[in-house]
């Protein structure tokens, strides 16, 4: 089921399955700027990522002596949420801990994720709780994509525009295992504006390679142009890894800012859950919350 919340500048709908956005309208032109899903490219729209993130070495993780099975990143992508509160301008859902969570990730959680209305922009809360009485540990992240171009350009004629830096150095993903190549970087060059900022032409090889793939708190805001530079989306975020992915193409209509706590297993990773890179501890009774926030500007 699907439920709308909205203001004076936006109106957003959200579905109980997988508490995943379906829609991000700007009021004063109508136009949606999320992502529509279309299976012709990629089926999801924004995902939400737990307790893992991107692929596990061997399709698994190693916890207390065990071996879990886990799925590209994590489960609760396809569970259905509770809406435990609705307003007009806010709306939160909420998933706890069962048996069938249990099977792939054996701790007593409950994941709460909230999306708050003000003004014309809107923040993505994750909150986190250790209901168990054995140290958590987890990954989570969004996975949000949105359309580009929105007036009718090709996509390799549109720009990223990333704060406060003029390069960028991104981690390799190796695409036979769809895991981390830590020791491959490569460095991408931005073209400055002259005020410390720099644009990233989206060209249609740029996702040959996959995700662009930022650690280390490199970057922590994104904002999506038009082939004038004129901005009208923001994604901005404190998260130690930031993913920038799409399809390679000149044609394909969206690309996804991707908000890390965590990230794929690395080509020698030890397969340990404790292990993870960049991973979060939780100890036992304890809660963890962040949030990311989306900026829809208006035309000027």
């Amino acid at each position: 089921m699907n439920y709308k919340i909205e203001n004076k500048y936006l109106e957003v709908e959200i579905a109980d399955l997988g508490a995943e956005l379906q829609s991000i309208v700007r009021k004063s032109d109508g136009k949606n700027l999320l992502w529509n899903g279309d299976k012709t490219y990629w089926g999801r729209r924004s995902p939400l990522l737990f307790p893992t993130i991107g692929v596990c070495k061997e399709g698994s993780y190693l916890y207390g002596g065990k071996e879990y099975e886990i799925g590209k990143h994590g489960f609760v992508k396809d569970r259905v949420f509770e809406v435990v509160r609705q307003e007009k301008d806010e709306l939160w859902f909420g998933l706890k801990a069962d048996e069938e969570t249990k099977k792939s990730y054996p701790f007593a959680f409950a994941l709460s994720v909230g999306y708050v209305l003000k003004n014309s922009r809107m923040r993505v809360y994750w909150k986190v709780e250790n209901k168990g009485e054995e140290t958590m540990y987890f990954s989570i992240g969004g996975h949000p994509a949105f359309n580009i171009p929105i007036d009718g350009s090709k996509r390799s004629e549109n720009f990223l525009k990333f704060k406060g830096v003029e390069k960028l150095v991104s981690t390799a993903v190796n695409l036979e295992y769809c895991l981390i190549d830590e020791e491959k970087k490569d460095t991408i060059a931005l073209i400055p504006d002259g005020k410390g900022n720099g644009y990233l032409a989206l060209t249609g090889h740029l996702f040959d390679n996959d995700a662009l793939l930022m650690e280390n708190s490199q970057i922590n805001e994104i904002t999506y142009c038009t082939p004038e530079k004129k901005e009208y989306l923001t994604v901005s975020f404190e998260t130690p890894i930031v993913g920038v992915w799409s399809m390679p193409g000149d044609d394909v209509p969206f690309v996804s800012i991707e908000p890390w706590y965590g990230r794929a297993d690395g080509l020698s990773f030890n397969r340990k859950l404790e292990d993870k890179c960049c991973g979060n501890v939780l100890d036992a009774g304890g809660t963890w919350q962040k949030f990311y926030e989306i900026e829809i500007h208006e035309e000027e």
